[in-house]
């Protein structure tokens, strides 16, 4: 194999995979804003997701709990 070409396939290897995983990155999903009513003190055998049903109607709003617990920290 020529010299050339053995340098090329390595090269056009690189490029490949910085492009390929260059279009892997995904963006972050968008952060749930849900106003708090209330303050809640978390009991023995509390899940999130039924505190977050209990007072949004969604077991899935409990990200809303978790960003407004950090932003209180």
């Amino acid at each position: 194999m020529p010299q050339k070409l053995w340098i090329a396939i390595p090269l056009g290897l690189v490029f490949v995979l910085l492009f390929s995983s260059a279009s892997a990155v995904m963006a972050a999903p968008p952060i749930q804003t849900i106003p708090c009513a209330e303050d809640y003190t978390v009991q023995a055998g509390d899940w999130l997701s039924t505190i977050a049903e209990k007072y949004y109607g969604d077991v899935l709003a409990y990200t809303a709990i978790v960003n407004a617990t950090n932003a209180a920290a």
